[in-house]
């Protein structure tokens, strides 16, 4: 099989390459990214050969993403820009990578007859209100209505939905071990958002295994605990944080000070909104979202089999305040591994 992987020298790519190299053997891989000096840094580890191939490119160029997709049988699109504060100063900038950027990758799809793509979500679609969100969302819908093009071509598309990637660069969790070890002050936001826990070896085969098996229109979001962000700073810090420090008092010293939420940000993450759980199965392995009644009557698409998700039968959402919450020892256990 040949994989393209857009955005594949970023976090998720690079550890995506790295799964598959390790856990397949007929994969030949095409590593797509617009920065050379991140190629030449992951080639050096992974030097080009008979398994990996490095594509110098930007999803904003469909030209050359057609070029690339050329004898594909699969595309993983994980090219995106994704920092919150960024997108809602640069909501243009944003548009023309993660929404006109996924528009050509399914031009480039269509147009090569790949028969598996998989877009790489995050839970700011979802009831997205930041310019981040709303650009995924956007891409979602447009990767679930490729099917549409594609059914005639034997080409389906899916979506894997996940929240924030434990340690993966610049997350909270890289940011603030770094700090904590040069005894810098932890800088918080809210100590009550929540997040889903999400490690990047349990997010990685979890993609691999929504792109082998997608039926085409579905919304894949793996099943997950949380962990409160004060609960996180004080396993990472050893300094209890609790919810009675409010931003205009600063914080405890100097270990740390809490500034509240930044511009775009969510108190909580929801990996599914209310309005889709009607259409949520349990599939055992994850949570899919199935395509609406209207969308998969265009093709001969198969139901997953499984049962009503449990949060559903309450009229809830798949929400990080509503999941089993992780604990300060198992997120110590935790950050010490990274």
């Amino acid at each position: 099989m040949i994989l393209l992987l857009t955005g594949g020298t970023g976090s998720f790519g690079r550890a995506f390459a790295d799964f598959l190299l390790k856990n397949t053997t007929d994969i030949r891989l095409r590593i797509f990214s617009r920065d050379e000096h991140k190629q030449d840094a992951m080639a050096a580890e992974l030097p080009p050969g008979e398994r990996i191939t490095y594509i110098l490119g930007d999803v904003r160029d469909v030209e050359r993403l057609k070029r690339a997709s050329d004898g594909a049988d699969a595309i993983v699109h994980a090219a995106a820009l994704k920092r919150v504060p960024q997108g809602e100063r640069h909501a243009d900038e944003f548009t023309k990578t993660n929404v006109q950027g996924t528009a050509n990758v399914i031009g480039a799809a269509l147009a090569a007859g790949v028969r598996r793509s998989l877009f790489i979500s995050s839970d700011k679609a979802v009831s997205a209100f930041n310019t981040y969100g709303k650009t995924k969302a956007v891409g979602e819908a447009l990767f679930i209505h490729a099917n549409e093009l594609g059914v005639s071509r034997g080409c389906r598309f899916a979506v894997a939905r996940g929240g924030n990637v434990w340690g993966s660069r610049g997350s909270v969790v890289e940011i603030w071990r770094e700090r904590a070890a040069r005894g810098e002050t932890l800088v918080i936001t809210d100590p009550d958002a929540t997040r889903f826990c999400l490690p990047m070896s349990d997010w990685t085969a979890f993609c691999w295994r929504a792109l082998t098996e997608l039926r085409g229109g579905e919304i894949f979001t793996p099943k997950l605990s949380a962990w409160r962000l004060g609960d996180l700073a004080y396993a990472i810090g050893k300094i209890p944080i609790t919810s009675s420090v409010h931003p205009s008092l600063g914080g405890h010293g100097d270990a740390y000070k809490v500034i509240g939420s930044r511009s775009g940000d969510k108190r909580n993450e929801c990996l599914i909104s209310y309005e889709e759980s009607g259409r949520a199965v349990d599939a055992g392995f994850a949570y899919i979202v199935e395509p609406s009644p209207d969308l998969r009557a265009v093709w001969n698409y198969q139901p997953w089999p499984g049962q009503v998700c449990d949060w559903a039968h309450l009229g809830a959402a798949y929400s990080s305040d509503g999941t089993m919450r992780m604990s300060i020892e198992e997120l110590s256990a935790m950050a010490g591994k990274i």
